[in-house]
């Protein structure tokens, strides 16, 4: 094997270390100019975490040559010192080594490599992590009393393979509770019909696989393709031979990562998006139905509005554009922003909010060229934003650390008075006359942010310092409810069971933990995933929780009380 490592190498490991760590858009940026995924070389073996873990063993071959330097450097002094006085050097072994104090120490760093790479494994027949000691909201890590967790063995978990890279989104159908849909690095996304009964039990029959081809090779409309499911082996490669799961280099189209996926509310219709700046939407069956291409970067971020007419999508090219999904017609392509729109949401038929890297959010009217409100109060960039179920409240979430809580229109119901403009021209309202809460209790990056269904409307925020935060906007409190702090890594995913009474989260850790919100944000299941969690998702009736996993599987377990 090679002691080498080639530039491109380098620049896969980073493209793969900002991806594990949650700077999305850095990544894709990074891997566009890199021409990452274009580079010809099998990094099949690949580990989440390859980056650290290098500069790790860096780091300890580095203390092992100084530490031999000295004790050569020690022994040469001796030896010349005995010399000056007539006396022989004695061999001289540290207490650890007088078991066998003739044979001389010898470091030889390939057998240092060895021993590094293959130290004890976890158990891999439990698909589970022991409680961690419990951190405290308000001080330092404080040891707690033993918690009795549900263990969640493998025998109760459904893996899906299939994918041959990382699955970045997966999405239950709103309608049909055992349907999910994934989308992934390979350039597709998948269909499976996930059995009802107990999860680990039962054979996953293959997926609908969605392949996102360029518009000149794209297959015939109404065409749907089979591919292998839990099978140990697929049949997906051009040249039909059988790949291993999670092979992460195989048949991977160039520029065309599935990055988002969301059903239509009558569960008929699956939109994508793709890093070709394409979006795609699918029948429930697998026919490839509209391809809608205007957008010249990657699509971030796509919803549909609430009667499924209208889909928006987000890029990196800075605009948002509107569809009307049944004639295919683009309605609006809005650039109101002057950064990468990171996220949009619907607050009504016609009206939605969106937010970018340009630190702005705005909520605009489809059809109308000036937005409605201009909210500026952030100072980094907002990665995500979600209206309430009522529509009234919007929350955003910051690199800057911070959770806010913005009310589009005056409690009072007085007229708008727009105090200020952008760099761009646009009016900005003042932060006072709209923003209802500034949480900052996070201290690193706030990735996301949900809504409790329901009427409590309960808000949790999931953030880069490992915690996820309940707040209660209703009670005027500054300070989070709740800090659920049991992840070891980045926070990347959040999600209300559909009752409200619990909450799913995905890291890097490789864990997705749930919590009941009823008992207090009592930790009551912990599963051990096999890479890092991208995504977390509950099916529309709360009795299975899926994991998008960075090894190019989705793992599924039921919640059984």
């Amino acid at each position: 094997m090679s002691n080498t490592i080639t530039s491109e190498e380098v620049n896969y490991l980073v493209f793969r270390y900002l991806l594990e760590s949650g700077y999305t858009h850095s990544a894709f940026t990074f891997g566009h100019e890199a021409l990452v995924l274009e580079n010809d070389f099998d990094a099949t073996g690949v580990p989440p975490g390859a980056l650290l873990g290098f500069l790790q063993r860096g780091v300890s071959y580095a203390e092992i040559e100084a530490h031999v330097a000295r004790l050569h450097a020690e022994r040469v002094k001796r030896s010349t010192s005995c010399e000056e006085n007539g006396a022989l050097a004695p061999e001289t072994v540290s207490s650890a080594d007088k078991k066998d104090a003739r044979t001389p120490v010898v470091v030889n760093l390939a057998d240092v490599h060895r021993a590094l790479v293959n130290r004890p494994k976890r158990r891999r027949n439990v698909v589970a992590v022991e409680a961690p000691a419990r951190r405290s909201a308000t001080g330092p890590d404080t040891a707690a009393a033993p918690e009795t967790l549900y263990t969640v063995h493998d025998s109760e978990v459904t893996v899906l393979y299939g994918h041959t890279a990382e699955v970045f989104a997966i999405a239950w159908n709103p309608v049909h509770e055992y349907l999910l849909a994934s989308g992934s690095g390979d350039a597709t996304a998948r269909i499976w019909a996930v059995p009802a009964g107990p999860s680990g039990r039962t054979a996953v029959a293959p997926p609908l696989e969605l392949r996102h081809q360029s518009s000149e090779e794209r297959q015939p409309r109404g065409s749907p393709t089979l591919s292998s499911g839990t099978d140990e082996v697929t049949v997906n490669s051009t040249s039909g031979a059988p790949l291993a799961p999670g092979n992460a280099r195989q048949r991977r189209a160039p520029s065309r990562d599935v990055t988002a996926l969301d059903w239509s509310s009558d569960g008929h219709h699956l939109a994508t998006a793709s890093y070709d700046g394409a979006a795609r939407v699918w029948s429930s069956t697998g026919a490839l139905e509209r391809m809608f291409t205007v957008h010249v970067g990657p699509v971030l971020s796509l919803k549909w509005n609430s009667t499924g007419k209208r889909l928006a999508t987000s890029s990196v090219d800075h605009s948002v554009a509107i569809w009307d999904t049944f004639s295919g017609r683009m309605e609006q392509q809005v650039q109101l922003h002057r950064a990468p729109v990171l996220d949009v949401d619907w607050q009504s038929e016609d009206t939605l909010a969106s937010s970018g890297s340009d630190k702005m959010i705005y909520v605009w009217r489809v059809g109308e060229p000036k937005p409605l409100r201009v909210f500026c109060g952030h100072q980094d960039e907002v990665n995500s934003i979600k209206w309430d179920p009522t529509g009234t409240l919007l929350a955003s979430a910051s690199d800057d650390c911070t959770v806010k809580i913005w009310r589009p229109i005056r409690q009072s119901g007085t007229s708008v008075s727009l105090a200020s403009r952008t760099s761009n021209g646009q009016n900005v309202s003042s932060s006072s006359d709209y923003l209802v809460q500034d949480y900052t209790d996070h201290t690193k990056e706030v990735y996301t942010v949900r809504w409790s269904p329901g009427t409590n409307h309960y808000l949790a925020s999931a953030s880069f310092d490992s915690t996820v935060r309940i707040w209660e906007p209703a009670h005027g409190a500054a300070k989070a409810t709740l800090t659920l702090a049991r992840h070891f890594g980045p926070v990347f995913s959040i999600a209300f069971s559909p009752c409200g009474q619990y909450l799913a989260s995905g890291s890097s850790d490789r864990n997705m933990l749930i919590w009941s919100l009823r008992e207090g944000g009592k930790l009551i299941r912990v599963l051990r995933c096999q890479g890092g969690i991208f995504e977390v998702a509950w099916n529309a009736t709360g009795s299975k929780v899926a994991a998008a996993l960075s090894n190019g599987t989705v793992a599924i377990t039921d919640l059984r009380m």
